[in-house]
């Protein structure tokens, strides 16, 4: 029986995919730049590969929900980037958000891991009640285990 709506569109087109073509097509372009640090598109998809095995390797399954605790960086893009492509499911929050607002959005949200940048580290763990048994991580900060950047720039590095 039919609904009298229409039907969603599908397309063969996804985030990871729109990378992974643009990598094979235009290997050597730059895709990003942020700091001292330049991407090209197969840098950038080898990256997004990692961080996406990064965050499966976590223990994480697709549908799982990632949340984002940072500024804008290019460690921010491939924790978006390596969410889609691992079939995660990227909840940003607002780096501005402290103490109650900060711990509604990270219990209403549901997050199974929740990567911080490390100036906004104290924040989230002014809130880690709310999100006891959570998996923690950095987007950018080399002495901690689960490291978006340290995952990603491991093959960045290794390719140059």
């Amino acid at each position: 029986m039919a609904s009298g709506h229409a039907s969603a569109p599908v397309f063969a087109s996804t985030v990871g995919g729109v990378l992974g073509r643009s990598a094979r097509r235009t290997p050597n372009r730059l895709a990003l730049t942020f700091g001292e640090r330049n991407w090209s598109y197969a840098e950038l998809d080898r990256a997004v590969g990692k961080v996406a095995a990064g965050l499966l390797g976590l223990g994480l399954v697709r549908g799982d929900r990632v949340a984002a605790f940072g500024k804008n960086s290019d460690a921010y893009l491939l924790l978006y980037l390596g969410c889609a492509r691992a079939g995660l499911v990227h909840v940003p929050v607002n780096f501005n958000a402290r103490a109650s607002e900060l711990a509604y959005l990270l219990t209403q949200s549901e997050p199974a891991a929740v990567f911080c940048d490390p100036e906004l580290e104290e924040y989230a763990n002014a809130v880690a009640d709310a999100t006891r048994g959570v998996r923690r991580g950095s987007l950018r900060d080399e002495r901690v285990e689960h490291n978006v950047l340290g995952w990603a720039t491991a093959v960045f590095l290794s390719s140059r």
